[in-house]
């Protein structure tokens, strides 16, 4: 499992997702990179990436198993461009919560 890690404060009411409600994802996603190598590849080197910029962090069953507050957020693999990347899904919903409904919105992109 990977936690998102952050130095910015975010007042987020008790959110909590066992791991079991996002294993389909991560089946999915396991089954559509086992039929390709080179893109699993890849997707190894892109999370080794966000480990190492400290974005994310390996966490044990022990480790999440201690709070009440853990969020686990699907992730999957894009090509933009020609550039492999990660997306976290945190419109992710759990009994009715998402990691995006504890966030403030940002400005309006397209005309009102």
């Amino acid at each position: 499992m990977l936690c998102h890690t952050s130095s910015v404060a975010i007042p987020i009411v008790n959110l909590h997702t066992p791991k079991k409600a996002v294993l389909p994802s991560l089946r999915s996603t396991e089954c559509r990179l086992a039929k390709d190598p080179k893109r699993a590849e890849s997707y190894c080197s892109e999370i080794h990436k966000l480990e190492q910029a400290g974005h994310v962090a390996k966490v044990s069953p022990e480790e999440t198993s201690k709070t009440l507050d853990s969020w686990s957020i699907p992730h999957h693999m894009v090509n933009h461009n020609g550039k492999d990347r990660i997306v976290f899904n945190c419109s992710f919903q759990y009994q009715g919560q998402s990691l995006n409904d504890q966030l403030l919105p940002g400005p309006m992109l397209g005309p009102s």
